[in-house]
């Protein structure tokens, strides 16, 4: 039987979680991330957690107010976050994450290579941001567990408000592409996971 744990999220608390120990050794220029999106009428079960991820005291409470500006036919993660332009570099796709770069402010006066395209100047992607760009206000809450590991792994679920919508979302992240594998299969049974900038294409709003 499941259990309510916060929104629309229900804990089943089957076999536990068993993190791989076999591990290669984790990139530092790579934080690989899967995240996973639900409307707001969609019930939410997550497996093998046990009581104790009920306990709300665990996790670290955080709210975000985020633009994203999405190119069309393109995949760039851009974000306006407290007045300034952020460029999120995705590094490699696997079928089950995403590995990013750090943040970087994007400005004219500094030179940034894009890896989706090396050519690009960034002078050159601000005029297209600027000229091409739609733009998805987002607000934000999530709770945010960090399991007791090194390097760090941490589950994050939200709540989302775009545009009036609601959508719920839950996401995995760490410098160890194993662990982000394994959780994600083992919580929501091989879901398929979704970026930021696929999903917001994908609402239509």
């Amino acid at each position: 039987m499941s259990k309510r744990f916060i929104w629309n999220f229900e804990i089943k608390p089957n076999s536990s979680i068993q993190l791989p120990k076999d591990i290669e050794d984790p990139s530092e220029e790579k934080r690989w991330e899967a995240r996973f999106f639900w409307s707001k009428d969609e019930l939410i079960f997550l497996n093998g957690l046990d009581d104790s991820f009920l306990e709300l005291s665990r996790y670290r409470f955080k709210h975000r107010s985020d633009t994203y500006l999405i190119l069309p036919n393109r995949q760039y993660n851009f974000k306006i976050r407290r007045d300034a332009l952020l460029y999120k570099p995705c590094l490699e796709r696997t079928p089950h994450a995403l590995a990013y770069g750090k943040k970087i402010t994007l400005e004219h006066s500094t030179p940034i290579e894009f890896p989706e395209d090396p050519d690009l100047k960034s002078n050159v992607m601000l005029a297209k941001i600027n000229r091409e760009a739609q733009s998805f206000h987002l607000e934000k809450e999530a709770v945010i567990y960090k399991f007791p590991t090194t390097p760090k792994l941490t589950l994050e679920f939200a709540r989302i408000m775009i545009k009036n919508q609601i959508y719920f979302s839950v996401s995995i992240e760490s410098r160890v592409l194993a662990w982000v594998e394994y959780l994600s299969r083992r919580l929501l049974d091989n879901k398929t996971c979704c970026d930021y900038v696929t999903f917001l294409k994908s609402t239509n709003l």
